[in-house]
């Protein structure tokens, strides 16, 4: 791992790639394995320039190591850098985005108040991407709405996942309630 660390990564890819003389299986596990290492470390545009050249060069990325990327980026507290890998994901063309990856980033934009902008990137990955939105990826949308007192948007994000046949569970009930009473609306409660 420190050299991983220590080395450029062109130095490590000419390594890799001019003396192993490894089948592509390997290379794939070796690079998303050096996604992880950066990611871990904090070395964040690292694993942007190993992404690019894993897609570039046809070398399979697993979406879990993406997600796993996102997580990190967001326990870090790198909302716009999160954002803005989920961006390269989807633009790469290659299927590495899944309802995982969604709704770290859905998240994200929530905690930086951003619902709008996560109900339409679930709206939009729906219908471009075959991304659905599972009632977890909602709910980080309903509990914000819901502490922002933004009852408007939680319409709309209510509508959304009746249009997408998700179905609220008891604890999307819970915080719903919740934010009904404690705005006072006790009738919508």
């Amino acid at each position: 791992i420190d050299d991983i660390l220590r080395y450029p990564f062109n130095v490590i890819v000419s390594s890799v790639i001019d003396e192993c003389g490894c089948e592509k299986k390997v290379v794939g596990r070796f690079f998303n394995s050096m996604i992880m290492v950066y990611s871990d470390n904090g070395k964040f545009s690292e694993v942007v320039e190993v992404f690019e050249y894993m897609k570039n060069n046809e070398v399979k990325i697993d979406e879990k190591t993406c997600t796993l990327h996102l997580l990190n980026l967001k326990r870090c507290d790198q909302m716009e850098l999160a954002r803005d890998f989920f961006s390269l994901m989807v633009e790469s063309g290659i299927d590495v985005v899944t309802v995982y990856s969604l709704t770290v980033v859905v998240t994200v934009l929530c905690c930086n108040g951003e619902i709008t902008r996560a109900r339409e990137l679930v709206e939009e990955m729906g219908l471009v991407k075959g991304v659905k939105a599972n009632i977890v990826t909602f709910k980080s949308m309903i509990g914000c709405c819901v502490k922002r007192w933004d009852f408007e948007e939680l319409d709309l994000v209510l509508k959304l996942m009746e249009k997408e046949s998700v179905m609220l569970d008891l604890d999307s009930y819970k915080v719903l309630i919740d934010g009904f009473t404690s705005y006072g609306k006790v009738e919508e409660a």
